[in-house]
């Protein structure tokens, strides 16, 4: 592959590339030219990982620019058959590879990775995120996910509505433990506006992995964060506890 991103005949996709320098904190502009700037952030990637520095997106420098999402779809052996462990287990790898938006508001591999290859301005990640997470586990588990793959928090509600797993806040506000695994749902105006998933908490807080989020717990935000949140305006969907 030369620096035109040619290779064997076929055209790269360029973009991607500079997506995915960005996400290894060398910012450059997404702009779908391989022009000297890309060409060079090419060279400082590959010096930062001991590779040669041709400024060439071969196969080898093209897998360790990617490698993150690799490492967040290899299977993870389930200790057990509980669905809620093996969704954390999923959540937390996902977590550790540090998925983000790039390029602009709900855009980038990881939104596109979530939402079946779509991403842009109207593509709240939230609920993808959840879909998908649950996905692996059950694929691993041998089981059909319980929520579908769904890229709607209100569309998520009636599912689980429809298949028994909905469980109103108001039913479980003085519940000592809600089963890890479990996903919340916050509740607005018009429904449920944000998803993710209970990995601890007790009878006034829960702690969480949550996708289109920020550190300051803002709705929409552009990252995967851990949080702590209060029980106040949310509902769950119960799958973990089985």
């Amino acid at each position: 592959m030369d620096s035109t991103g040619k290779k064997f005949g076929n055209v790269i996709n360029t973009r991607l590339i500079q997506e995915w320098l960005c996400l290894h904190d060398i910012a450059v502009k997404i702009d779908g030219i391989f022009g000297p700037v890309t060409k060079y952030a090419v060279r400082l990637f590959q010096s930062r990982n001991n590779l040669k520095t041709d400024g060439i997106v071969g196969l080898l420098t093209h897998a360790i620019l990617t490698d993150p999402v690799r490492r967040a779809l290899k299977l993870i052996r389930p200790e057990n058959s509980i669905p809620g462990k093996t969704i954390m287990a999923y959540a937390y790898r996902h977590l550790e590879q540090r998925p983000r938006e790039i390029g602009g508001q709900n855009r980038g591999p990881w939104v596109r990775l979530y939402m079946g290859g779509i991403d842009g301005l109207d593509r709240r990640w939230c609920a993808g995120f959840v879909s998908f997470i649950v996905a692996q586990a059950c694929r691993t588990l041998g089981t059909k996910s319980p929520v579908g793959t769904v890229y709607s928090c209100n569309r998520m509600a009636s599912d689980a509505k429809r298949n028994g797993l909905f469980v109103a806040g108001s039913e479980i506000e003085y519940s000592p433990r809600i089963p890890p695994g479990s996903i919340f749902l916050q509740r607005s105006q018009n429904g449920w506006n944000h998803t993710g998933f209970v990995i601890d908490g007790d009878k006034e807080v829960i702690r969480t992995i949550e996708g289109n989020a920020a550190p300051d717990r803002t709705v929409f935000g552009d990252a995967v964060c851990e949080s702590v949140r209060n029980l106040h305006d949310l509902d769950f969907i119960f799958i973990g506890q089985k």
